[in-house]
Protein backbone atom coordinates (compact mmCIF):
# COMPACT_ATOMS: atom_id res chain seq x y z
CA UNK A 1 0.00 0.00 0.00
CA UNK A 2 3.18 2.61 0.92
CA UNK A 3 4.10 1.96 -2.96
CA UNK A 4 1.58 2.59 -4.29
CA UNK A 5 0.79 5.86 -2.35
CA UNK A 6 4.12 7.20 -3.17
CA UNK A 7 3.81 6.22 -6.74
CA UNK A 8 0.26 7.95 -6.75
CA UNK A 9 1.73 10.66 -5.23
CA UNK A 10 4.71 10.89 -7.95
CA UNK A 11 2.36 10.79 -10.94
CA UNK A 12 0.21 13.74 -9.33
CA UNK A 13 3.00 15.92 -9.28
CA UNK A 14 4.40 15.37 -12.74
CA UNK A 15 1.38 15.88 -13.91
CA UNK A 16 0.97 18.92 -12.44
CA UNK A 17 4.37 20.27 -13.48
CA UNK A 18 4.58 22.97 -16.49
CA UNK A 19 5.68 21.86 -19.43
CA UNK A 20 8.76 23.42 -20.84
CA UNK A 21 8.40 26.70 -23.10
CA UNK A 22 8.91 26.27 -26.43
CA UNK A 23 10.43 29.02 -28.19
CA UNK A 24 9.00 32.43 -28.67
CA UNK A 25 7.14 33.18 -32.49
CA UNK A 26 9.39 35.18 -34.42
CA UNK A 27 8.72 38.83 -34.38
CA UNK A 28 7.56 39.94 -37.64
CA UNK A 29 7.05 43.84 -38.81
CA UNK A 30 8.82 45.08 -35.66
CA UNK A 31 12.25 43.98 -37.23
CA UNK A 32 11.84 45.69 -40.80
CA UNK A 33 14.65 48.65 -39.56
CA UNK A 34 16.89 46.16 -37.92
CA UNK A 35 20.32 45.33 -39.59
CA UNK A 36 20.75 42.62 -41.99
CA UNK A 37 23.21 39.71 -41.17
CA UNK A 38 25.42 38.40 -43.28
CA UNK A 39 25.23 34.56 -44.44
CA UNK A 40 22.53 32.32 -44.54
CA UNK A 41 23.54 30.01 -47.26
CA UNK A 42 22.18 26.32 -45.42
CA UNK A 43 19.22 24.92 -45.33
CA UNK A 44 16.28 26.63 -43.21
CA UNK A 45 14.15 25.70 -40.78
CA UNK A 46 11.43 27.84 -40.98
CA UNK A 47 8.02 26.28 -40.32
CA UNK A 48 7.97 26.37 -37.59
CA UNK A 49 10.73 28.84 -36.86
CA UNK A 50 11.91 27.73 -33.62
CA UNK A 51 15.21 26.02 -31.97
CA UNK A 52 13.63 23.00 -31.11
CA UNK A 53 12.22 22.87 -35.05
CA UNK A 54 15.87 23.14 -36.00
CA UNK A 55 17.72 20.79 -33.78
CA UNK A 56 14.66 18.37 -35.10
CA UNK A 57 15.37 19.01 -38.64
CA UNK A 58 16.64 15.78 -40.17
CA UNK A 59 18.34 17.54 -42.99
CA UNK A 60 20.86 18.77 -41.15
CA UNK A 61 22.42 15.75 -39.46
CA UNK A 62 21.98 13.86 -42.81
CA UNK A 63 24.51 15.86 -43.75
CA UNK A 64 26.78 15.61 -41.15
CA UNK A 65 26.27 11.40 -41.01
CA UNK A 66 27.03 11.21 -45.05
CA UNK A 67 30.07 13.59 -45.08
CA UNK A 68 33.23 12.54 -46.76
CA UNK A 69 36.38 12.83 -44.74
CA UNK A 70 38.88 14.74 -46.55
CA UNK A 71 42.30 13.02 -47.42
CA UNK A 72 44.87 14.00 -44.80
CA UNK A 73 42.29 14.00 -41.81
CA UNK A 74 40.66 11.48 -39.86
CA UNK A 75 36.88 12.55 -38.05
CA UNK A 76 36.86 13.01 -34.61
CA UNK A 77 33.07 13.57 -34.34
CA UNK A 78 29.96 13.27 -35.83
CA UNK A 79 26.30 15.01 -35.97
CA UNK A 80 26.68 16.79 -32.48
CA UNK A 81 24.30 19.41 -31.73
CA UNK A 82 27.42 21.71 -30.00
CA UNK A 83 30.62 23.31 -31.66
CA UNK A 84 34.03 23.37 -30.56
CA UNK A 85 35.44 25.39 -27.39
CA UNK A 86 38.72 24.82 -26.48
CA UNK A 87 42.29 26.12 -26.76
CA UNK A 88 44.36 27.19 -29.82
CA UNK A 89 41.08 28.68 -31.32
CA UNK A 90 42.62 30.19 -34.84
CA UNK A 91 39.69 31.70 -37.18
CA UNK A 92 35.99 30.31 -38.74
CA UNK A 93 34.42 30.76 -42.20
CA UNK A 94 31.20 31.28 -42.92
CA UNK A 95 30.69 28.33 -45.93
CA UNK A 96 27.90 28.46 -48.60
CA UNK A 97 27.61 24.68 -48.64
CA UNK A 98 28.04 21.60 -46.03
CA UNK A 99 31.33 20.46 -47.63
CA UNK A 100 34.54 19.23 -45.46
CA UNK A 101 36.72 19.27 -48.46
CA UNK A 102 35.94 22.98 -48.49
CA UNK A 103 36.75 23.80 -44.60
CA UNK A 104 40.16 21.28 -45.73
CA UNK A 105 41.19 23.84 -47.79
CA UNK A 106 40.53 27.11 -45.23
CA UNK A 107 42.47 24.86 -42.49
CA UNK A 108 45.72 23.98 -44.95
CA UNK A 109 45.72 27.42 -46.11
CA UNK A 110 46.43 28.21 -42.20
CA UNK A 111 49.97 28.16 -40.37
CA UNK A 112 49.57 26.04 -37.44
CA UNK A 113 46.20 24.84 -38.41
CA UNK A 114 45.47 20.98 -37.40
CA UNK A 115 41.98 20.55 -36.89
CA UNK A 116 38.70 22.00 -37.99
CA UNK A 117 34.83 21.80 -36.60
CA UNK A 118 32.00 22.36 -39.50
CA UNK A 119 28.15 22.57 -38.40
CA UNK A 120 25.06 24.35 -38.87
CA UNK A 121 24.03 27.03 -36.89
CA UNK A 122 20.86 28.90 -36.48
CA UNK A 123 21.61 32.65 -36.44
CA UNK A 124 19.02 35.74 -36.13
CA UNK A 125 18.38 36.97 -40.17
CA UNK A 126 18.54 40.39 -38.76
CA UNK A 127 20.30 42.39 -35.47
CA UNK A 128 18.14 41.30 -32.36
CA UNK A 129 17.08 43.99 -30.43
CA UNK A 130 15.83 43.32 -26.76
CA UNK A 131 12.87 46.15 -26.92
CA UNK A 132 12.68 46.68 -30.86
CA UNK A 133 12.85 43.25 -32.18
CA UNK A 134 13.45 40.52 -29.79
CA UNK A 135 13.39 37.53 -32.08
CA UNK A 136 13.62 38.15 -35.19
CA UNK A 137 12.90 35.40 -38.18
CA UNK A 138 15.94 32.93 -38.53
CA UNK A 139 18.65 31.52 -41.35
CA UNK A 140 21.18 28.93 -41.47
CA UNK A 141 24.90 29.16 -41.62
CA UNK A 142 27.26 26.84 -42.45
CA UNK A 143 30.35 27.25 -40.07
CA UNK A 144 33.65 26.06 -40.36
CA UNK A 145 36.35 27.21 -37.48
CA UNK A 146 39.83 26.33 -37.53
CA UNK A 147 41.61 24.68 -34.52
CA UNK A 148 45.34 24.63 -33.71
CA UNK A 149 45.15 21.48 -31.33
CA UNK A 150 43.23 18.02 -32.02
CA UNK A 151 39.45 17.95 -31.02
CA UNK A 152 37.10 15.50 -29.70
CA UNK A 153 33.51 15.09 -28.71
CA UNK A 154 34.61 16.01 -25.37
CA UNK A 155 35.85 19.45 -26.71
CA UNK A 156 32.49 20.20 -28.28
CA UNK A 157 30.64 22.10 -25.40
CA UNK A 158 29.07 25.31 -27.19
CA UNK A 159 25.08 23.96 -27.89
CA UNK A 160 24.34 28.03 -28.69
CA UNK A 161 23.36 31.22 -26.59
CA UNK A 162 20.69 33.67 -26.22
CA UNK A 163 20.95 36.61 -28.31
CA UNK A 164 17.79 38.80 -26.76
CA UNK A 165 14.63 36.41 -26.98
CA UNK A 166 16.76 34.69 -30.07
CA UNK A 167 17.87 31.25 -29.31
CA UNK A 168 20.81 30.35 -31.57
CA UNK A 169 21.53 26.54 -31.86
CA UNK A 170 23.74 23.91 -33.65
CA UNK A 171 23.09 20.85 -35.23
CA UNK A 172 25.19 18.61 -38.03
CA UNK A 173 28.44 19.40 -35.95
CA UNK A 174 31.65 17.08 -37.30
CA UNK A 175 35.56 17.44 -36.19
CA UNK A 176 38.25 16.24 -38.20
CA UNK A 177 41.66 16.42 -37.28
CA UNK A 178 44.82 16.06 -39.26
CA UNK A 179 46.68 13.00 -40.07
CA UNK A 180 50.53 12.93 -38.34
CA UNK A 181 53.12 12.79 -40.89
CA UNK A 182 54.87 9.71 -41.87
CA UNK A 183 58.15 9.39 -40.30
CA UNK A 184 60.98 7.90 -41.92
CA UNK A 185 61.94 4.11 -41.15
CA UNK A 186 58.44 3.52 -39.98
CA UNK A 187 55.53 2.32 -41.73
CA UNK A 188 52.46 4.55 -40.85
CA UNK A 189 50.23 5.90 -39.10
CA UNK A 190 48.17 3.41 -38.78
CA UNK A 191 44.72 4.93 -37.40
CA UNK A 192 43.37 3.68 -33.74
CA UNK A 193 40.49 3.55 -32.09
CA UNK A 194 42.22 4.08 -28.74
CA UNK A 195 45.38 3.52 -27.14
CA UNK A 196 47.11 0.02 -27.52
CA UNK A 197 46.66 -2.21 -24.21
CA UNK A 198 49.02 -5.30 -25.54
CA UNK A 199 48.07 -8.91 -24.81
CA UNK A 200 51.79 -9.48 -24.03
CA UNK A 201 53.00 -7.22 -21.77
CA UNK A 202 56.74 -8.39 -21.98
CA UNK A 203 56.95 -6.27 -25.31
CA UNK A 204 55.87 -3.45 -23.92
CA UNK A 205 58.99 -1.03 -22.77
CA UNK A 206 57.95 2.37 -21.36
CA UNK A 207 56.27 5.86 -22.36
CA UNK A 208 57.64 9.13 -23.38
CA UNK A 209 55.57 12.08 -23.01
CA UNK A 210 55.70 15.65 -24.56
CA UNK A 211 53.77 18.69 -23.11
CA UNK A 212 52.03 20.58 -25.85
CA UNK A 213 48.77 21.46 -27.53
CA UNK A 214 49.45 19.39 -30.94
CA UNK A 215 50.25 15.81 -31.49
CA UNK A 216 53.93 15.42 -32.12
CA UNK A 217 54.99 11.79 -33.82
CA UNK A 218 58.57 13.09 -35.04
CA UNK A 219 58.92 13.52 -31.11
CA UNK A 220 58.03 9.53 -30.49
CA UNK A 221 59.99 8.63 -34.21
CA UNK A 222 63.09 10.41 -32.48
CA UNK A 223 62.57 8.42 -28.77
CA UNK A 224 61.90 5.05 -30.37
CA UNK A 225 64.96 5.08 -31.73
CA UNK A 226 67.04 6.82 -29.16
CA UNK A 227 65.85 3.75 -26.99
CA UNK A 228 66.70 1.29 -29.50
CA UNK A 229 70.34 2.88 -29.68
CA UNK A 230 70.24 3.12 -25.57
CA UNK A 231 69.21 -0.51 -25.14
CA UNK A 232 71.78 -1.70 -27.90
CA UNK A 233 74.76 -0.04 -26.24
CA UNK A 234 74.06 -2.39 -23.23
CA UNK A 235 73.05 -5.53 -24.31
CA UNK A 236 72.39 -8.57 -22.13
CA UNK A 237 74.92 -11.09 -21.51
CA UNK A 238 73.22 -13.28 -24.19
CA UNK A 239 73.77 -10.45 -26.51
CA UNK A 240 69.86 -9.41 -27.22
CA UNK A 241 68.71 -5.98 -26.37
CA UNK A 242 64.55 -4.71 -26.26
CA UNK A 243 64.36 -2.52 -29.64
CA UNK A 244 61.66 0.02 -30.36
CA UNK A 245 60.07 -1.60 -33.21
CA UNK A 246 56.46 -0.09 -32.72
CA UNK A 247 55.28 2.88 -30.87
CA UNK A 248 51.80 4.51 -30.41
CA UNK A 249 51.37 7.52 -30.10
CA UNK A 250 47.94 9.91 -28.38
CA UNK A 251 47.06 12.53 -27.08
CA UNK A 252 45.74 12.82 -23.73
CA UNK A 253 42.56 15.21 -23.04
CA UNK A 254 41.52 15.91 -19.44
CA UNK A 255 38.29 18.43 -19.20
CA UNK A 256 38.16 19.36 -22.57
CA UNK A 257 42.51 20.54 -22.38
CA UNK A 258 44.94 18.52 -24.15
CA UNK A 259 47.92 17.73 -21.90
CA UNK A 260 50.38 16.57 -24.82
CA UNK A 261 51.64 13.75 -26.82
CA UNK A 262 52.32 10.28 -25.50
CA UNK A 263 54.47 7.87 -27.07
CA UNK A 264 54.30 4.46 -25.80
CA UNK A 265 56.95 1.95 -27.59
CA UNK A 266 56.89 -1.81 -28.13
CA UNK A 267 58.64 -4.73 -29.14
CA UNK A 268 56.56 -5.97 -31.64
CA UNK A 269 54.24 -4.21 -33.56
CA UNK A 270 50.15 -4.11 -32.34
CA UNK A 271 46.73 -2.60 -33.77
CA UNK A 272 42.99 -3.93 -33.64
CA UNK A 273 41.16 -5.20 -31.72
CA UNK A 274 44.17 -4.12 -28.95
CA UNK A 275 43.36 -0.64 -29.52
CA UNK A 276 40.76 -0.64 -26.49
CA UNK A 277 42.49 1.83 -24.03
CA UNK A 278 39.67 4.70 -24.51
CA UNK A 279 40.36 6.86 -21.12
CA UNK A 280 39.17 6.78 -17.40
CA UNK A 281 37.79 9.13 -14.83
CA UNK A 282 40.07 11.14 -13.28
CA UNK A 283 38.18 12.11 -10.21
CA UNK A 284 35.49 14.25 -11.52
CA UNK A 285 36.51 14.46 -14.55
CA UNK A 286 36.79 12.29 -17.88
CA UNK A 287 40.68 12.05 -19.51
CA UNK A 288 40.04 10.64 -22.66
CA UNK A 289 42.36 8.82 -25.64
CA UNK A 290 42.69 10.85 -29.06
CA UNK A 291 44.51 10.86 -32.04
CA UNK A 292 45.84 7.23 -31.91
CA UNK A 293 47.71 6.09 -34.09
CA UNK A 294 50.57 3.51 -34.66
CA UNK A 295 53.85 3.33 -37.00
CA UNK A 296 55.74 -0.22 -37.03
CA UNK A 297 59.84 0.39 -37.63
CA UNK A 298 60.53 -1.15 -41.49
CA UNK A 299 62.74 -3.60 -41.26
CA UNK A 300 61.98 -4.63 -37.62
CA UNK A 301 64.89 -4.74 -35.56
CA UNK A 302 65.72 -8.48 -34.01
CA UNK A 303 67.24 -7.42 -30.94
CA UNK A 304 70.23 -9.09 -30.78
CA UNK A 305 73.56 -7.43 -31.42
CA UNK A 306 74.90 -10.49 -34.00
CA UNK A 307 72.28 -9.52 -36.22
CA UNK A 308 72.36 -6.31 -38.84
CA UNK A 309 70.52 -3.95 -37.55
CA UNK A 310 70.23 -0.61 -39.56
Amino acid sequence: MRSTIILSSLASLAAAAPAAAPSPAPSSSSCASQTAQPGGYGPKSTNPDTAEAFLANQVYSNAASSAVTPPGYAQSFVNLQAATTTSNYLTYYDLQSYDPSVCKAKCDAVTGCTAFNLYFERDPSVLPDASACPNPSSFTNVKCSLWGTALTSATATNSGQYRASFHVVIAGSNGYNKLPPAQPGFDGPTPLTGAIIAPDGSTYIGVRFQAGSTLNTTFCASECAATTANDRSTPKADGTYMPCNFFNAWVGVLGGVVDGTHCAEYTQPWGKPYDTNYGQMRGNQVYSVTQSYGYSLNPQDSGKVSATNA
